[in-house]
């Protein structure tokens, strides 16, 4: 049965659109629209943190670098033994997520509340960063041995007794 003349018109058609040069054209506006997706996020999620505006500029912060500053401020404070931080923005707000490794003789509300007080205090006050959004603590492991034990070898318990052996 040979095709009617609607279909073979519809096939000449769509010949003459799948031709290389019509196919180079599409690819190379799919790229560039990729690439200004691509772009246009980027600037909504800068990987810099503005500090404070000065004169003549602004005092930037890179996320790494908060990370960094953070995660040391994190490990000075007892029963934490390790600290990740995660920085991320919503709105005009920079949210940390802080994985901790903490130390099993020590009391997780504690910890978590001595964490966020001194994080949100030297942030503000060491960096500037005044808009800092919401401090989140997540346990990711409970060290076995804390830095107490370490320092005496193991030789007393979580009461302070010596331990027998």
């Amino acid at each position: 049965m040979p095709p009617s003349a609607t279909s073979q018109s519809l096939i000449e058609s769509l010949n003459q659109l799948f031709t290389v040069p019509n196919l180079l054209i599409a690819a190379t506006a799919l790229i560039l629209l990729l690439w200004l997706w691509a772009r246009i996020r980027a600037l909504q999620n800068p990987a810099t943190i503005t500090a404070f505006a000065t004169q003549n500029g602004a005092v930037l912060i890179t996320h790494g670098a908060l990370a960094d500053f953070v995660n040391k401020v994190a490990v000075e404070i007892d029963g934490i033994a390790k600290c990740s931080c995660r920085i991320s923005r919503d709105k005009n707000l920079i949210n940390l997520q802080l994985r901790i490794h903490l130390e099993s003789n020590y009391q997780l509300t504690d910890v978590a509340q001595q964490l966020e007080r001194r994080v949100s205090q030297t942030v503000r006050n060491t960096l500037g960063l005044e808009d800092l959004g919401r401090i989140y603590t997540v346990v990711t492991s409970l060290a076995h041995e804390s830095r107490e034990e370490k320092r005496d070898g193991g030789k007393y318990d979580l009461l302070g007794e010596e331990r027998e052996y």
